[in-house]
C-alpha cells in the first residue's frame, strides 16, 4: 500500500513538471495496477485489495484525460495565434484580431497574444476593443513595458493626452532605453506647448541615452521654440535630417 501511494505521489509530481510524462507513465501503471489487483493476467506475488485499485484506477483515468484536454486545448489555442500572427502580416487587422482573441478564449498560453490582439484593435480603428486588451495583457504582465506604450499610442490617437502621458511614463520608469514612447511623449508635450514637463523628461532620458540623436533634435529645437530669435533655423533643420539618417 505504501508503494502504490508513493507511486502515485512520484506520478503526479511528473505529471505537473513533465506533462509528457503521464501519457506514457499511464500506460505502465495503469498495467502495474492491473497485476497487483490480479486483474490482467500479469503474474504477481503481492496482490491489493480491487477496491483500491480500482479507485487508483479512477483516479489515474481523471488526470489523464484532463491532461489531454489540456494538452489539445493549447494545440488548438496555438494554431489560432499563428493564425492570427499570418493575418497581421498581411494587413488583415480584423481578422488577426479575431484569431488572437479566439486564441485568448480557448486558453492563454502566452498572455502576448492580449498585446497582439490590441495592436490588431488599434491598428483597424477599434479603440475600445484595444484598450480592453491592452488592460487585460497588463493584468497578466504589469511589467511588460510594450503594453504601456501601445496604450500611450492608442490614447494618444484619440486625445486622451493626459492618459498618454501617464502610459508613457510608466514605459519610461520600466524601460527607460526605450526611445520610441520617450519621442512620442516629447512630441506630445511639445505640441501642448508644455516645455518645462518636456524639458524634465528629456532631461531624464538623456541621462540613459545621452548620444541618442533624436533625443539631441528634441532639445534644440525645445532651446529654438523658447527662444525663436536666437536660433538659426537652417541649422536646426540639418541636424533633424542627420538625426533620422542615424536612427535608420
Amino acid at each position: 500500500m505504501q508503494a502504490l501511494c508513493a507511486g502515485l505521489l512520484v506520478y503526479a509530481f511528473h505529471s505537473i513538471f513533465e506533462p509528457t510524462f503521464q501519457i506514457t507513465a499511464s500506460l505502465y501503471l495503469l498495467f502495474w495496477l492491473g497485476g497487483m489487483a490480479g486483474i490482467s493476467g500479469v503474474p504477481c506475488k503481492k496482490t491489493l485489495p480491487k477496491g483500491v485499485v480500482i479507485a487508483a484506477l479512477l483516479v489515474l483515468g481523471v488526470s489523464t484525460s484532463g491532461l489531454l484536454w489540456w494538452e489539445s486545448n493549447g494545440i488548438t489555442a496555438q494554431r489560432h495565434f499563428a493564425q492570427g500572427r499570418r493575418q497581421e502580416a498581411l494587413g488583415n487587422w480584423r481578422v488577426a484580431y479575431n484569431q488572437f482573441m479566439e486564441s485568448a478564449a480557448i486558453r492563454v498560453v502566452d498572455p502576448v497574444v492580449y498585446y497582439k490582439a490590441a495592436e490588431a484593435a488599434r491598428r483597424m480603428g477599434a479603440t475600445k476593443k484595444s484598450e480592453q486588451a491592452f488592460l487585460e495583457m497588463l493584468r497578466l504582465k504589469p511589467y511588460f513595458w510594450y503594453a504601456h506604450q501601445g496604450l500611450g499610442h492608442l490614447y494618444g490617437q484619440t486625445s486622451q493626452y493626459k492618459k498618454a502621458l501617464e502610459s508613457y511614463s510608466r514605459e519610461f520608469a520600466l524601460e527607460p532605453r526605450e526611445v520610441e514612447g520617450t519621442v512620442s511623449a516629447l512630441g506630445l508635450l511639445l505640441s501642448l506647448g508644455r516645455m518645462e514637463d518636456l524639458k524634465g523628461w528629456l532631461s531624464q532620458a538623456q541621462g540613459f541615452l545621452p548620444h541618442d540623436p533624436i533625443l539631441g533634435f528634441y532639445k534644440v529645437l525645445s532651446q529654438a521654440v523658447e527662444h525663436p530669435n536666437n536660433t538659426n533655423v537652417m541649422a536646426l533643420e540639418e541636424i533633424g535630417r542627420a538625426s533620422c539618417r542615424e536612427r535608420v
